[in-house]
């Protein structure tokens, strides 16, 4: 079995926005799970700034699941039917209708060992790679809880079976990025480069796979010199037995122009070495900084040293 995230196609398809403020708020409430049952039609319109003349049957509604009639018939008469409500809307300017689609299921589904996590400090903000449990069966639709209290916000799930439903059906605006295959072997790889850029400074670049799928997103940082050479010689410090789990073991090193910070963080089993230059220059930050397996730590290292000796 494969997982995906699903999304709109919003390159090829009509887009839609509230008519009000109000319209927004109330549609919030389909994005938490939950069966409503005093649900009033909202009014919509056509987002002009999208120009395709094609509406789809999977429309883009400021990030809300929406869909058309004949998507809706379709859902209705497969397994999805159960874990879906259809919420009526009112859209001003064209006559198909449209509902928007509350994904009633949320299942507590992540591995919590091998799912590789985001942090801000010590708290979870959200998902790097997905890994999901393989000890419970999963419906073609479905959201997902970030740990036992919180909800991934926005993120649909959709099965190999859902897929298949939308392919059957010819429905339209559909987009599946593949996050985890039951059937693949654990093999998480790393890579980066290095590329020298102006006042002696040199973006790196990291990209995290699991499996192969991907790609995930490209984490990014800028550091001088003077910085790669402290990071070498710090990193090549640490040992796992002697870092705190509970603990952001941090390490910083400062100069005029920019404040570094390294972390490594725990989840269980897993470690991250976590790279965050606070440059005084915000052209040179990133809101997204370098990620690091800690097993994949010191072969980074060797090989940042090494490209950096090349570069200069």
């Amino acid at each position: 079995m494969k997982i995906y995230t699903l999304k709109q196609d919003v390159n090829h398809y009509q887009s839609f926005a509230y008519c009000s403020d109000d319209d927004e708020d109330k549609a919030r409430k389909a994005r938490k799970g939950m069966l409503l049952a005093d649900w009033q039609p909202l009014r919509i319109r056509r987002d002009l700034a999208i120009k395709s003349p094609t509406c789809g049957d999977y429309p883009n509604l400021l990030g809300v699941p929406m869909v058309s009639e004949r998507a809706k018939i379709a859902l209705e008469k497969s397994s999805a039917a159960p874990h879906l409500q259809f919420l009526d809307l009112e859209c001003t300017d064209t006559p198909k209708p449209l509902y928007i689609m509350n994904v009633l299921s949320c299942i507590d589904a992540l591995d919590q060992k091998r799912t590789q996590f985001e942090y801000f400090e010590k708290d979870r903000m959200g998902v790097e790679i997905y890994w999901f449990r393989q000890d419970i069966s999963y419906p073609p639709l479905f959201r997902c809880y970030l740990d036992k209290d919180t909800r991934i916000p926005l993120e649909v799930f959709a099965t190999d079976e859902l897929k298949t439903i939308v392919e059957a059906h010819g429905l339209e605006g559909f987009m599946f990025t593949e996050l985890w295959d039951s059937e693949a072997t654990a093999s998480r790889s790393l890579s980066w480069t290095i590329t020298k850029r102006k006042d002696n400074c040199f973006l790196v670049t990291t990209l995290i796979q699991v499996n192969g799928i991907g790609p995930y997103p490209e984490k990014k940082c800028v550091l001088d010199t003077v910085q790669i050479r402290w990071l070498c010689t710090e990193v090549r410090k640490l040992k796992k037995e002697s870092l705190d789990p509970d603990d952001q073991n941090m390490i910083s090193f400062d100069t005029s122009s920019c404040r570094f910070v390294v972390s490594v963080l725990f989840d269980k089993d897993t470690a991250m070495v976590i790279l965050n230059p606070m440059w005084k220059d915000t052209k040179k930050n990133y809101m997204d900084n370098v990620q690091l397996p800690l097993e994949c730590i010191r072969p980074f290292i060797d090989d940042l040293e090494r490209q950096l000796t090349e570069c200069e």
